[in-house]
């Protein structure tokens, strides 16, 4: 199992947080669990996969706000979540599947294998 971060996880003039998320493989497939607290209902999560990336954003169901933000920002608010993971590996979008539970989001994606047989001279 493998941890992802990146150095940026916030954008304050968007209102936008990066969610924190596992990916791992498993028999033939990408499998990603992220944790979307505050997001009330399926509904407000929309997922867009290509082979190559999947693009998470969801909507918060209450704005999350920080007061003394750092030492410029006095105040802040963050209302959605918003991400792009890269994948290891090539992915069949039309075979991926995604399930919301008790604030957690798990999409599995099957593996795109090419596997080529070639005559031996």
């Amino acid at each position: 199992m493998e941890f992802w971060t990146d150095e940026s996880i916030w954008n304050y003039e968007c209102g936008k947080l990066e969610p924190l998320y596992e990916i791992y493989e498993s028999n033939g497939e990408i499998i990603i669990r992220m944790d979307l607290p505050c997001v009330q209902d399926k509904s407000d999560i929309k997922v867009n996969v290509t082979e190559y990336s999947v693009n998470i954003e969801a909507k918060m169901g209450r704005i999350i706000q920080y007061e003394k933000w750092g030492t410029f920002q006095r105040s802040i608010r963050f209302y959605k979540y918003s991400k792009t993971i890269r994948l290891p590996v090539r992915v069949d979008p039309k075979s991926a599947k995604a399930r919301f539970k008790n604030g957690i989001l798990e999409i599995r994606l099957t593996k795109k294998e090419q596997l080529f047989t070639i005559p031996i001279e």
